[in-house]
This record gives C-alpha cells, sequence and structure tokens, in this order.
C-alpha cells in the first residue's frame, strides 16, 4: 500500500511542478510585452514568483518520493 501511495505522489507532483514553474516564468514575463501600470506589474510578478516557488516546491517534493 505504501509502495502504490508513493508511486502515485511522484506521477501527481511532478507535473503539476512542472505546470506550475512554466506558468509562473509566463506571468513573470508578461509585462515585457504589454503595457500596465505599475501596480499591476508589481502585482503580476509578485503573482509569477509564487507560481514558481509552488511549482519549485511541488518539483521537490515530487523527487523526495
Amino acid at each position: 500500500m505504501n509502495q502504490k501511495q508513493d508511486s502515485f505522489e511522484l506521477t501527481i507532483w511532478q507535473p503539476a511542478g512542472t505546470i506550475l514553474l512554466i506558468l509562473g516564468s509566463l506571468t513573470m514575463l508578461t509585462p515585457l510585452f504589454t503595457t500596465l501600470s505599475q501596480s499591476a506589474l508589481i502585482i503580476d510578478s509578485v503573482a509569477g514568483g509564487v507560481l514558481a516557488a509552488a511549482g519549485i516546491a511541488a518539483l521537490l517534493r515530487g523527487r523526495k518520493g
């Protein structure tokens, strides 16, 4: 049962982490291609950083399994 749970966690965390990391990276890059207000740029960059950090955490959790 434990082996089954470990393989399930690996199959969930690796793709989820990759998707979050890509979304975070793209979110941080959008200010380069758009004209937003200063506060919107800050919010966009912070949101991208949070998504990227969540992606890295998910990838590390998937590796630990």
